[in-house]
């Protein structure tokens, strides 16, 4: 936090995800002035409204990729920043990458794609990957924040329905399987 710069595994010069952890950690051990630094920058890699693909959080400043894992990541820091500073930008940019989630990442069956793209092209490719149940996972604690600070019941619903398939996918021994075999 103290450079701005980042770079992430595609070239860019910034990492949601590893922003995010930042978020995170240092929150945890009282460093609460970066952590919400840290947070502000996961707000500026929120798209505006008016862009088609409102409140998706870009894996990076320079990125066209909008992954479920990292969103759903950032959807849980930003709730912690909101809870220590009472800035409702975090509040207000965790809300709409939730409602984006939902509008445009969650399948009919509950489960949520993995990756789209501000690129049409590989937004149309990625919907042909199948999720991760780890990634899901984030998800229902995401959602459930979610909903248990702001009431909205769409958030309350995608919980449960995702922690519905998630299950489903578990082995009788326990394990879930590296990717998903159940469609979208």
């Amino acid at each position: 936090p103290k450079t701005g710069r980042y770079l992430s595994w595609d070239g860019t010069q910034t990492c949601l995800n590893a922003t995010v952890g930042a978020v995170l950690a240092l929150g945890d051990i009282d460093r609460l002035d970066l952590a919400l630094r840290s947070a502000q920058h996961v707000c500026d890699l929120a798209l505006d409204r008016g862009h088609r693909m409102t409140g998706a959080l870009l894996s990076g400043a320079q990125g066209s990729s909008v992954f479920s894992n990292w969103t759903f990541s950032a959807i849980v820091a930003l709730l912690r920043a909101f809870e220590w500073s009472g800035s409702e930008r975090f509040l207000e940019t965790a809300r709409a990458a939730g409602y984006f989630v939902l509008a445009e990442m969650t399948a009919t069956n509950g489960s949520v794609i993995q990756k789209c793209s501000t690129d049409r092209v590989a937004d149309f490719t990625s919907r042909l990957l199948m999720p991760r149940q780890v990634w899901g996972a984030g998800g229902v604690r995401a959602f459930q924040l979610l909903h248990d600070l702001g009431g909205d019941e769409r958030f309350g619903e995608a919980a449960r329905a995702l922690a519905k398939w998630v299950s489903a996918q578990q082995s009788p021994s326990g394990w879930f399987p590296t990717y998903v075999h159940t469609p979208v």
